[in-house]
């Protein structure tokens, strides 16, 4: 089996203390040409990272149209029986499609996705891809949605990006010892309450970057080193992470050996400026 990391021991830059929260400076969309002029640019450069989230409650009616969707996903989506959590997901969807289509320059309803090869197995069940169209190149992309949020991650490299509400103390407590003996060892010098609020920023951040490799949670959690506080770096990977209102975590990591440059955009009805 290939090595998805490339290299052992992942990440990040060198420093001491917590990595400070990435600051993103969130543009507003609030219809398809809005998008298509925001992503549509950096599309075209050799290396970009975007990501794109939306709120449920308020997707942009004009973009919400589930015939865009392909017979697996509608066949899904029939399948929640909670009208709010089928809407949940066929947003998220939605979200993902019309953020590759801006990327692309494609129809969203248009757009075919497959998996590639698992990596531990070989089987038909690998990383979601989207099938290139002609000499298109390839464009990676990654998908969370949680608590009525979605947001994806679309890039020129191999991105993976996570959400998650704060952990209960109780489930910090409980999982935190699945994860990799440094991460422990951070979490283990805080409070209760600082240590709910840092299991889920380090596993949302390990979550982010063994998505982004293909692998997902079939990794064992105490291999792979996500934690927020590095004392080595490694030129492969980068990991940012922020705040969503709930609040939320996020985190996106990208295959890049220098500080990826972000754009972020959230896509709503109306022009209410975000509040983040």
């Amino acid at each position: 089996m290939r090595n998805p990391f490339k290299r052992p021991g992942i990440l990040h830059r060198q420093g001491a203390g917590a990595l400070p929260y990435a600051r993103i400076a969130w543009e507003q969309a609030t219809a398809q040409a809005e998008l298509h002029g925001a992503l549509a640019a950096i599309g075209q450069r050799p290396d970009f990272t975007a990501l794109v989230f939306t709120e449920a409650a308020a997707f942009p009616s004009a973009l919400y149209n589930e015939q865009l969707l392909c017979q697996p996903e509608l066949e899904h989506a029939a399948q929640f029986e909670d009208a709010a959590l089928r809407r949940h997901w066929v947003t998220a969807h939605l979200l993902l499609r019309h953020a590759l289509a801006a990327v692309t320059d494609m129809p969203a309803g248009s757009l075919k996705f497959s998996a590639e090869p698992c990596v531990r197995c070989g089987g038909p069940h690998g990383k979601p891809v989207l099938e290139p169209a002609g000499a298109q190149r390839r464009i990676h992309f990654s998908l969370s949605h949680a608590a009525g949020f979605a947001i994806a991650a679309i890039g020129s490299s191999r991105c993976g990006v996570d959400l998650e509400p704060r952990a209960s103390i109780g489930r910090a407590e409980l999982v935190a010892r699945q994860l990799h003996p440094a991460e422990q060892k951070e979490l283990d010098a805080l409070a209760p309450p600082e240590r709910a609020e840092e299991f889920t920023r380090i596993w949302t951040r390990k979550e982010a970057l063994l998505k982004a490799c293909g692998v997902g949670l079939s990794r064992g959690l105490d291999q792979v080193y996500a934690g927020v506080r590095p004392t080595s770096g490694q030129p492969d990977w980068r990991i940012l992470d922020g705040l969503l209102p709930g609040p939320l975590h996020w985190s996106a990591a990208v295959e890049t050996p220098g500080d990826p440059q972000l754009i972020g955009i959230k896509l709503t009805e109306g022009w209410a400026k975000p509040r983040l």
